[in-house]
């Protein structure tokens, strides 16, 4: 399953792993445009949101990509 936009519930992760299924977790990258990815904030923003899903989801078996 390849997921996108929004950190996924913890429910649906719980299920993927015990029902076998994979899953494709993407961070939140909606709405990019170049006067976006050039703002400041940007890039400490996004790694943050990175860091976060990780840190939130990584003993999820079910999880192969980030």
């Amino acid at each position: 399953v390849r997921t996108t936009h929004y950190p996924n519930d913890e429910l649906f992760l719980d299920l993927c792993d015990e029902k076998g299924i994979l899953v494709w977790e993407e961070a939140h990258a909606r709405g990019l445009n170049e006067a976006r990815m050039r703002n400041p904030n940007f890039m400490p923003q996004s790694l943050a949101c990175v860091e976060e899903m990780i840190e939130n989801h990584r003993n999820h078996p079910s999880i192969i990509i980030w």
